[in-house]
């Protein structure tokens, strides 16, 4: 399993590839490969929402960038927060990353990354603190990745 949560993705292909290459079956454990990836994701009725409650994430993730390990912040919180131009500067780079936005665009871009890294199984974390936000946005993510059904390419295939 690879934390692509951890690292915005750097090294997932690279890590998984070199698990399958060493990949060896033994006579009581997998007689496959299989890889995961775990992933933060958060997706809600509208891009600019979903955006929104992802903002305690991205204020998380520049303190723990500087060694600090809080609880996430409120929504309010997060967005109440004056961020320097360093801090700016780094929330740019880190959205093209981000798996956040409508539960369709979520689980196209779950689909492509497990693609592209030739994952067999996905796990997400939604990292919100708002509970019913979080709720919602894993339902609305698993009917989206339901409608996905067949479209997803497997990694024997990929």
């Amino acid at each position: 399993a690879f934390a692509h949560f951890i690292t915005d993705g750097q090294g997932a292909a690279e890590a998984i590839g070199l698990y399958r290459h060493l990949f060896r079956a033994r006579p009581r454990g997998p007689q496959a490969a299989h890889a995961a990836v775990a992933v933060a994701a958060l997706c809600a009725e509208s891009e600019a929402e979903a955006w929104r409650l992802w903002r305690p994430r991205e204020i998380w993730r520049l303190g723990r960038d500087r060694g600090l390990y809080a609880p996430l912040p409120t929504v309010e919180d997060a967005l109440s927060r004056t961020l320097s131009p360093a801090e700016e500067a780094r929330l740019v780079a880190m959205r093209p990353h981000a798996l956040v936005g409508t539960p369709e665009q979520v689980a196209a871009r779950i689909a492509a990354l497990a693609a592209e890294v030739r994952a067999d199984e996905v796990a997400v974390l939604t990292p919100c603190p708002d509970s019913a936000a979080r709720a919602r946005s894993v339902r609305m993510l698993a009917e989206a990745w339901a409608g996905l059904a067949g479209a997803i390419p497997t990694p024997a295939a990929a």
